[in-house]
C-alpha cells in the first residue's frame, strides 16, 4: 500500500516538476484514519500513505505541486460487492445508511486534479458517506 505510492510520489512530482507543476492524488482509506480489529497492518500503512501526502504537498507546494489523498470508505465496486454487500450492518456503518458508488469517489478525484482545486493541498479528504465522522 505504500511502497507503490511513495514511488509513484518520487516518479510522479518529478515528472510534474519538469513541466512547471500539477497535482498527485494519493488513494489512501478510511481504515488509515481509525483502527478496526484485524486491521493494524493495513491500517498503518493507510497512515503512512496519508503522512507521505502531507509530506509531499509541503514540501512541494512552493515549486507548484499540490499532493492531496482520497479515503474511501465502502464503496460497491466488482470486488467489494462480493466481499460483503449483503453483509449485515454494513451500510449502516456510514451516517448516509448506504455504501458508496464508485463515480461518487471519482468526482473527488476529479477535482482535486483539476484547477478548481488550486488551493487545495495536504488534504485528507474521506469520501465515506461519514463513516469516518460516526463515533461507533
Amino acid at each position: 500500500n505504500l511502497r507503490g505510492v511513495v514511488l509513484g510520489m518520487k516518479h510522479g512530482i518529478a515528472a510534474l516538476l519538469r513541466s512547471g507543476g500539477g497535482s498527485v492524488t494519493n488513494w489512501s482509506s478510511i481504515g488509515g484514519l481509525n483502527g478496526a480489529p484485524g486491521t493494524s497492518v493495513y491500517s498503518a500503512s493507510k497512515a503512512a500513505v496519508n503522512a507521505a501526502t502531507r509530506s509531499g504537498a509541503v514540501e512541494f507546494g512552493g515549486q507548484g505541486v499540490r499532493v492531496n489523498a482520497i479515503c474511501p470508505g465502502f464503496v460497491l465496486t466488482e470486488i467489494m460487492g462480493a466481499m460483503g454487500a449483503h453483509r449485515p450492518g454494513i451500510n449502516e456503518k456510514a451516517a448516509l445508511n448506504r455504501a458508496g458508488l464508485p463515480h461518487e469517489v471519482a468526482e473527488v478525484g476529479a477535482f482535486l486534479a483539476s484547477d478548481r482545486a488550486s488551493f487545495v493541498t495536504g488534504a485528507i479528504i474521506p469520501v465515506d458517506g461519514g463513516w469516518s465522522a460516526k463515533l461507533a
